[in-house]
């Protein structure tokens, strides 16, 4: 597997990972300070990591591989190559995607805080982290 930084070409691709709005997609790729990070199998994507770079601690909106490759340790190869390039990095996971929850934690991510009801559904959102920046300088729980 080889982790590369996407570009509009790769749109399609993306969107065959992840079925998902595909102007959300394309704002991904085009937005300064957004990097699409793509794992290639034989030049197919078949995973990809969207991460926001225009904030110290970067910030990792989104993780996906493709249906016909999960639980093969792409997942983990992808957040470990991120987290080996920026170092300080962050996200939200729901409370209810305990599957998510430990693979974020088997990459080296600590729970930080706390959204409560963030979600549409009503589960809170668990900040998790990797190194020392400071994600927020109040306890998010409070919010």
């Amino acid at each position: 597997m080889e982790l590369v930084e996407l570009g509009l070409s790769r749109l399609e691709d993306m969107l065959a990972v992840q079925p998902r709005d595909a102007s959300i997609c394309q704002s991904e790729l085009s937005s300064p300070g957004y990097l699409v990070w793509g794992a290639l199998r034989k030049e197919a994507v078949i995973g990809y990591v969207v991460v926001d770079s225009r904030i110290t601690p970067h910030e990792i909106h989104m993780i996906a591989v493709h249906p016909e490759s999960r639980r093969q340790g792409i997942g983990f190869r992808m957040l470990t190559a991120v987290v080996a390039k920026y170092r300080s990095i962050f996200l939200e996971v729901s409370d209810s995607n305990t599957a998510a929850q430990k693979l974020y934690a088997r990459a080296g991510f600590r729970e930080v805080g706390r959204r409560k009801a963030y979600y549409n559904d009503g589960s809170d959102a668990i900040l998790m982290q990797v190194g020392d920046e400071i994600v927020m300088e109040r306890n998010i729980s409070e919010t």
